[in-house]
Protein backbone atom coordinates (compact mmCIF):
# COMPACT_ATOMS: atom_id res chain seq x y z
CA UNK A 1 0.00 0.00 0.00
CA UNK A 2 2.82 2.42 0.84
CA UNK A 3 4.61 1.69 -2.44
CA UNK A 4 1.36 2.21 -4.39
CA UNK A 5 0.76 5.52 -2.59
CA UNK A 6 4.27 6.71 -3.39
CA UNK A 7 3.97 5.52 -7.01
CA UNK A 8 0.63 7.24 -7.59
CA UNK A 9 1.81 10.42 -5.87
CA UNK A 10 4.45 10.99 -8.56
CA UNK A 11 3.41 13.84 -10.89
CA UNK A 12 4.65 11.92 -13.94
CA UNK A 13 2.36 8.98 -13.11
CA UNK A 14 -0.59 11.27 -12.41
CA UNK A 15 0.00 13.15 -15.67
CA UNK A 16 0.21 9.89 -17.61
CA UNK A 17 -3.09 8.71 -16.12
CA UNK A 18 -4.71 12.07 -16.93
CA UNK A 19 -3.46 11.87 -20.52
CA UNK A 20 -4.89 8.37 -20.87
CA UNK A 21 -8.23 9.57 -19.50
CA UNK A 22 -8.36 12.60 -21.82
CA UNK A 23 -7.34 10.43 -24.80
CA UNK A 24 -10.24 8.11 -23.99
CA UNK A 25 -12.69 11.01 -23.64
CA UNK A 26 -11.45 12.52 -26.90
CA UNK A 27 -11.83 9.18 -28.68
CA UNK A 28 -15.28 8.41 -27.25
CA UNK A 29 -16.76 11.88 -27.80
CA UNK A 30 -14.76 13.28 -30.73
CA UNK A 31 -13.42 16.16 -28.65
CA UNK A 32 -10.03 17.79 -28.27
CA UNK A 33 -9.36 18.16 -24.54
CA UNK A 34 -5.78 18.24 -23.28
CA UNK A 35 -4.05 18.53 -19.91
CA UNK A 36 -0.32 19.13 -19.77
CA UNK A 37 0.41 18.21 -16.15
CA UNK A 38 -1.43 16.98 -13.06
CA UNK A 39 -0.23 16.92 -9.48
CA UNK A 40 -2.34 15.58 -6.62
CA UNK A 41 -1.02 15.37 -3.10
CA UNK A 42 -2.46 12.24 -1.46
CA UNK A 43 -1.71 13.68 1.98
CA UNK A 44 -3.20 17.18 1.69
CA UNK A 45 -5.58 16.40 -1.21
CA UNK A 46 -4.41 19.54 -3.01
CA UNK A 47 -4.77 19.37 -6.78
CA UNK A 48 -2.81 21.29 -9.38
CA UNK A 49 -3.49 21.09 -13.11
CA UNK A 50 -1.44 22.92 -15.73
CA UNK A 51 -2.27 23.85 -19.29
CA UNK A 52 -5.92 22.82 -19.69
CA UNK A 53 -7.07 23.26 -23.28
CA UNK A 54 -10.45 22.48 -24.82
CA UNK A 55 -11.45 23.08 -28.46
CA UNK A 56 -14.97 23.63 -29.70
CA UNK A 57 -16.40 21.61 -32.60
CA UNK A 58 -14.96 24.13 -35.09
CA UNK A 59 -11.42 23.54 -33.71
CA UNK A 60 -11.27 26.98 -32.08
CA UNK A 61 -10.34 27.50 -28.44
CA UNK A 62 -13.35 27.03 -26.16
CA UNK A 63 -11.30 27.51 -23.02
CA UNK A 64 -7.75 27.49 -21.77
CA UNK A 65 -6.40 27.68 -18.23
CA UNK A 66 -2.66 27.95 -17.59
CA UNK A 67 -2.80 26.84 -13.93
CA UNK A 68 -5.73 25.58 -11.90
CA UNK A 69 -5.48 24.67 -8.23
CA UNK A 70 -8.01 23.43 -5.71
CA UNK A 71 -8.41 20.88 -2.96
CA UNK A 72 -10.61 17.84 -2.64
CA UNK A 73 -12.66 18.24 0.53
CA UNK A 74 -13.97 14.73 1.07
CA UNK A 75 -12.30 11.43 0.27
CA UNK A 76 -15.47 9.57 1.25
CA UNK A 77 -17.47 11.53 -1.35
CA UNK A 78 -14.94 10.61 -4.05
CA UNK A 79 -15.71 6.94 -3.45
CA UNK A 80 -19.40 7.80 -4.00
CA UNK A 81 -18.57 9.69 -7.24
CA UNK A 82 -19.38 13.04 -5.60
CA UNK A 83 -16.57 15.53 -6.03
CA UNK A 84 -16.49 18.36 -3.52
CA UNK A 85 -13.85 21.05 -4.05
CA UNK A 86 -12.43 23.83 -1.91
CA UNK A 87 -11.60 27.23 -3.35
CA UNK A 88 -10.63 27.05 -7.00
CA UNK A 89 -7.89 29.34 -8.28
CA UNK A 90 -7.28 29.76 -12.00
CA UNK A 91 -4.42 31.67 -13.64
CA UNK A 92 -4.64 32.98 -17.18
CA UNK A 93 -8.15 31.66 -17.73
CA UNK A 94 -9.59 32.23 -21.19
CA UNK A 95 -13.15 31.27 -22.16
CA UNK A 96 -14.84 31.91 -25.48
CA UNK A 97 -18.26 30.51 -26.24
CA UNK A 98 -19.37 31.24 -29.74
CA UNK A 99 -22.42 30.51 -31.86
CA UNK A 100 -21.30 29.99 -35.44
CA UNK A 101 -23.28 31.24 -38.42
CA UNK A 102 -26.06 28.82 -39.31
CA UNK A 103 -26.02 27.09 -35.90
CA UNK A 104 -28.33 27.42 -32.94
Amino acid sequence: MVIATIFFSLPAVQTNLAKRATDRLNSDFGTNFNIERVQISPFTMNVGIQEIYVEDHQKDTLFYIKNLSTSLLSIRNIADSKLEFGDIDAEEAYFKMRTYKGET
